[in-house]
């Protein structure tokens, strides 16, 4: 028996956002590296992301594409509309969103399984 005071606390909504966008965060980047370490030449990457880390994505890409010379196009929208085009078969190269909606779009067989990068103690 769990007493009151050991009883499991739900994450705070603030907190949530700040592991989302940090989740997000980091697959930006790794993807970044990736798609960076793999191309000779420049490349038009395009990214399709939640509208709620438009100003962190924002604040990396231009550091991005200097260091890289690569061209980032960001299409921004809500994670349920970036779930619904992926679903139906848009393609892009790096999608920003919630993680449970990666793993719907995984088992979709939308998105490959593995390329999903986030930051260790994250759920």
């Amino acid at each position: 028996m769990t007493s009151p005071s050991m009883a499991r606390k739900p994450t705070p909504p603030r907190t949530r956002h700040v592991k989302s966008v940090v989740s997000a965060v980091t697959q930006l980047v790794a993807a970044v590296m990736v798609i960076g370490m793999t191309t000779a030449q420049a490349a038009e990457i395009k990214v399709m992301a939640s509208a709620a880390i438009k100003e962190i994505v924002l604040d990396l890409v231009p550091a991005f594409e200097k260091s890289t010379r690569h061209n980032v196009t960001t299409i921004w929208s809500g994670t349920e509309a970036i779930t619904r085009r992926i679903s139906e078969g848009e393609v892009v190269d790096i999608v920003l969103i919630a993680g449970p909606n990666i793993d719907t779009l995984i088992s979709e067989g939308r998105l490959v399984a593995g390329s999903v990068a986030v930051r260790a103690g994250l759920p």
